[in-house]
């Protein structure tokens, strides 16, 4: 036999070869993937970290007045692309590992999104934070090209169904024509 075996061997007999978890904590090395943290205020419940999920952990349903985001961790394989593809940066890997329980749903996560209705039918089609944010970015724009927020979000607060409406349709060519 190999000396260093024999060797290990024998200090495992004095001292354990692991650390005595859960007695001493593990501390997890630098860029440890641990269970996934959503910050409810910055998430903005477009899907895009349920889109890419391989393991179907992230999903979404929408309700009657809200969008809720749900993180099922008994699924989840802390691979990290829900972190790498949100725009907003809402969700940051943790180094938390630890995530055994005895009720399955204490290993669920829940967001709630609250839609926004059509101006036209009252329905609600897009939540709500993720529209203001898309506003924000294309605000710049917008000033590029001498339209006010108001005048936008007039035309953008009303569901795909209602925005091929008849009395719609010339305030829309008419908005399309300033941006040529």
């Amino acid at each position: 036999m190999k000396r260093h075996i024999i060797m290990d061997a024998l200090k495992s007999l004095v001292n354990p070869f692991t650390t005595l978890y859960p007695r001493k904590p593990y501390v997890p090395q630098e860029g440890f993937r641990g269970a996934a943290e959503y910050n409810p205020d910055k998430c903005v419940g477009c899907g895009a970290c349920s889109q890419v999920c391989p393991t179907g952990a992230i999903t979404y349903e929408d309700m009657e007045k809200y969008r809720r985001l749900k993180v099922d961790y008994g699924l989840c394989s802390f691979c990290g692309r829900c972190e790498e593809v949100c725009p907003w940066g809402a969700i940051h890997l943790t180094s938390k590992y630890e995530l055994a329980v005895y009720d399955k749903s204490e290993a669920e996560t829940n967001i709630d999104i609250p839609l926004l209705e059509c101006a036209h039918c009252g329905r609600p089609f897009i939540p709500k934070p993720q529209m203001e944010a898309s506003l924000q970015k294309v605000e710049e724009t917008l000033r590029k090209y001498g339209i006010g927020k108001e005048e936008l979000a007039k035309l953008i607060h009303i569901c795909p169904t209602c925005s091929f409406t008849v009395d719609e349709m010339p305030e829309r060519r008419m908005f399309m024509r300033r941006l040529r």
